[in-house]
């Protein structure tokens, strides 16, 4: 019998979990080592909680192991997964080189757009007027498995009131998610995706109250990271990244006393209609926005 790959299929999904091993017979002896290459964006798993977000790498050890457990990240078909192998027999070793071909799925990002309002003092805090950003993200399946899509925001804060104190992540992005909540998701939302284009939409309006502390200065400002997520409904899938829009808001406010109204300071600048596109990159972190602590 010939050495085959065992696992492979014509056809995989992004996110889905990929198990290959080695079948022979015992006419090529002992498998002594094997060593896999494997092409594309690959991940041992992907780990994400209010606490933390984590890519777990595939170790060097993982591809000198008889069977591999994988997950493709990004799209690609033809590719060709090898298998150097080794076997002794009769005191002898045989390298044996066997491979299989699989097309990798990954859903299109057709568009993913914005729209965003302005900044301005209203009611002793500095947000915006109407919602601050709108998004619009639209992706088609491309072959893949049926699933769903979702948006997943990070934030690094950093608020400012003088006298007072500071609200910031440390200049690092954090999970933009609150205690109480079900999932890690934006707006706890996510969309089926099968067989045709599928639209997901949310809104963000960020903003600081000015009264919460004796200040008579407030400057602040928020970056953001927010992903389209993907995810086969295939058993054992992870989460992988689709796309990705940057966005910023930041303004100042003052008032002479504390009896006085607040009122902005100078221009407010913030990311107007930005828009995202494919993206690889999962988001990672460590924090989640609301357990941030205030410093002096």
């Amino acid at each position: 019998m010939a050495i085959e790959i065992t696992g492979t299929k014509a056809e995989f999904s992004v996110g889905e979990k990929v198990t290959l091993g080695v079948k022979y017979t015992k006419e090529w002896g002992v498998l002594k080592s094997v060593e896999w290459s494997i092409p594309g964006k690959i991940v041992k798993d992907y780990k994400a909680s209010f606490a933390k977000g984590e890519v777990i790498p595939v170790p060097a050890d993982d591809l000198r192991a008889f069977v591999v457990n994988f997950y493709w990240v990004d799209g690609g078909d033809g590719r060709k997964v090898e298998a150097k192998c080794v076997f002794t027999s009769n005191e002898k070793e045989v390298n044996k080189t066997i491979s299989a071909t699989c097309d990798v799925k990954r859903p299109k990002m057709d568009s993913f757009t914005s729209k965003t309002g302005r900044v301005q003092v209203q009611a002793n805090n500095i947000s915006f007027s109407g919602p601050g950003i709108t998004w619009t993200a639209k992706a088609s399946p491309n072959g893949s498995a049926a699933g769903e899509i979702a948006f997943l925001q990070l934030i690094n804060p950093h608020r400012v009131y003088s006298p007072g104190k500071k609200w910031t992540s440390g200049g690092v992005f954090v999970l933009d998610g609150a205690v109480g909540k079900t999932n890690i998701f934006y707006a706890q939302q996510t969309v089926p995706l099968s067989g045709a284009a599928a639209t997901l939409s949310s809104n963000d309006s960020p903003g600081s109250g000015l009264d919460i502390f004796d200040a008579l200065q407030y400057s602040g400002g928020d970056h953001f990271k927010i992903r389209v997520m993907y995810k086969s409904n295939a058993a054992d899938s992870i989460w992988v990244p689709l796309g990705m829009l940057a966005w910023d808001w930041k303004g100042q406010a003052k008032r002479a006393s504390l009896t006085d109204a607040w009122a902005l300071d100078g221009t407010p600048a913030f990311a107007v209609d930005p828009s995202g596109g494919d993206n690889l990159e999962f988001p990672e972190w460590t924090r989640y926005f609301p357990n941030l602590g205030w410093t002096p």
